[in-house]
């Protein structure tokens, strides 16, 4: 669940080997980074703990494994698959993600949202390709897109109020397919926080 496109390079007898296609075309590994396999042992652990202490609560539980947490799809299609539709609708939520901030086995609560949305933004720089011989003739996206990650730096340094967390990561960039070819284009994929 949510396994994401990173190459796991741990060495340990359990490490993902799994490679698929990404939305490229590439084959790439793919792992539970960023915390998705505590989220799935937490989940587990609970269900496990409260099917073997049954006589200490009384009501239905809805154990939830979201998909697409990272890019904040997986919700809105489960709610479109028939979530509570097919499954007793909750009187109450909670809902769970780990933090590497937090020291092991301190828990933190809070009531409402909590931790950031997410917005993935897909950002295509459309340029006019020439010889690396001859910048000059050409409109380089891979000098635009260059320019435009450290000007997105800024948002969050100049824009932003202190007191107001954010966050801007540009994740991927790709563009050009030889040394001396300057390309029509540059493709950026990003996060907002």
């Amino acid at each position: 669940m949510d396994a994401l496109p990173v190459a796991e390079q741990t060495g340990l007898p359990y490490a993902s080997k799994v490679r698929t296609t990404d939305a490229r075309g590439a084959t790439v590994g793919i792992m539970h980074a960023c915390g998705h396999d505590v989220h799935m042992t937490n989940l587990i652990g609970v269900a496990r703990y409260l099917a073997t202490h049954r006589d200490q609560w009384t009501g239905t539980v809805v154990f939830v494994f979201q998909p697409a947490e990272e890019v904040g799809a997986g919700a809105d299609a489960m709610l479109s698959d028939g979530l509570f539709v097919r499954f007793p609708r909750p009187d109450f939520a909670v809902a769970l993600h780990v933090s590497s901030e937090a020291p092991a086995g301190q828990l933190g609560f809070r009531p409402g949202p909590a931790m950031a949305n997410v917005d993935s933004v897909d950002i295509v720089i459309k340029g006019r390709g020439g010889h690396g011989a001859s910048p000059e003739s050409t409109i380089d996206p891979i000098v635009i897109a260059a320019r435009l990650v450290l000007d997105l730096q800024t948002i969050v340094g100049r824009e932003v109020k202190p007191i107001y967390p954010a966050v801007v990561t540009v994740g991927s960039i790709h563009g050009g397919t030889k040394h001396n070819i300057i390309s029509d284009e540059c493709r950026m994929q990003l996060t907002l926080r």
